[in-house]
């Protein structure tokens, strides 16, 4: 589909995505059947001149974060984006992506891999549940998506479901020596405790790591602790933290000494 004809959605991700028009003949972004998937592998194809490159520096990458949904990830393509985000989780025996486990609209990852893989966007994985993590790990290699454009968002710290294990963190690294993880330090606020664990697990794994913090507990202590095992990346949830002007925001963060990923958001309008 020639890229003159692909609609064009105007979509703050992580709020409530609105499709302006339809995405070809029997798209729809509330369910993901066969026509849905056709229209998004059609528009991931016209849209791969956006791809991301095999030797992108992460620090300018801009990150689509929430694509769990078939309008959300219609959004994220036919947007402005480098990387697409997912909420990896467990489903019935399946690896789905949603944000919350009674999300009803979940797509399966495995068309999910095959929709991003076609865009040639980058793929990060943020995983909800630690039991996803091994059939996900194989399911990305079968998809053959290059491990330059691969980001696994682990939590290695706390007692949830979230929760990866050393033994699964060090399989994971063996399987993609190249890719970034993305070890989540703990639950926010950040102490010297989970700065010097985040830092002694990514030194124990070696390649590329980096260490995404909650923008509203970043400090600079934090950041300059973190930075001696791997880069900082930074995130917030606009609803309960809004960083306002994002441009004045990421500007701030870098000069605090972040040289990861930044990404912010803000709530959407009401009504948009």
């Amino acid at each position: 589909m020639p890229v003159s004809h692909v609609t064009s959605v105007r979509a703050i991700l992580g709020g409530p995505a609105r499709l302006l028009g339809p995405l070809g003949v029997g798209f729809s972004p509330a369910r993901f059947d066969a026509p849905t998937r056709a229209a998004l592998l059609r528009l991931a194809l016209a849209t791969g001149a956006a791809s991301w490159p095999l030797d992108g520096d992460i620090a300018i990458a801009r990150n689509a974060h929430r694509t769990n949904t078939p309008a959300e990830l219609q959004a994220a393509l036919a947007g402005d984006f480098d990387w697409l985000e997912g909420d990896v989780r467990m489903r019935g025996g399946e690896v789905v992506l949603a944000h919350g486990a009674d999300d009803r609209d979940a797509l399966p990852l495995t068309a999910w891999l095959a929709i991003g893989a076609a865009a040639k966007r980058g793929l990060k994985l943020d995983f909800k549940d630690a039991r996803a993590l091994d059939p996900a790990r194989r399911l990305v290699q079968a998809a053959g998506v290059p491990e330059a454009r691969v980001i696994f968002n682990v939590a290695i710290a706390g007692a949830g479901r979230a929760h990866v294990s050393a033994g699964e963190l060090r399989a994971l690294r063996r399987a993609f020596p190249h890719a970034i993880l993305n070890l989540d330090p703990g639950p926010a606020p950040y102490d010297a405790a989970d700065v010097a664990r985040a830092v002694k697990v990514a030194r124990e794994l070696g390649g590329r790591v980096m260490f995404p913090l909650e923008a509203q507990h970043a400090s600079e202590r934090v950041i300059r602790g973190l930075r001696k095992g791997g880069r900082v990346a930074i995130w917030n949830n606009p609803r309960t933290g809004d960083c306002g002007d994002i441009g004045a925001a990421t500007k701030r963060f870098r000069a605090m000494g972040v040289n990861g990923m930044i990404d912010l958001r803000r709530v959407a309008p009401t009504g948009r």
